[in-house]
């Protein structure tokens, strides 16, 4: 989850727009009880990038390095 995308909004608040009740990553994230603190059920925020940084490191190189890192370690374990 990137905070601020436009791709997929995250905007929970019915008076802000793009809104749906569906939409955000947060809810999905309460529901399968994940956490930030590390083991097996955590999920990732990045503060910086696009819907694409995973691949295409022209917003920032950094977070482009971090999600690859944390995908492989994903697929890896």
């Amino acid at each position: 989850m990137v905070k601020g995308d436009s791709t997929i909004p995250n905007i929970t608040k019915p008076t802000e727009l793009p809104y749906s009740p569906y939409t955000d990553t947060e809810p999905l994230i309460q529901q399968l009880d994940l956490s930030t603190n590390g083991g097996h059920k955590t999920w990732q925020e990045y503060a910086v990038g696009t819907h694409t940084s995973l691949l295409d490191a022209t917003s920032s190189k950094e977070t482009t390095i971090t999600m690859q890192h944390d995908m492989a370690n994903f697929l890896n374990n």
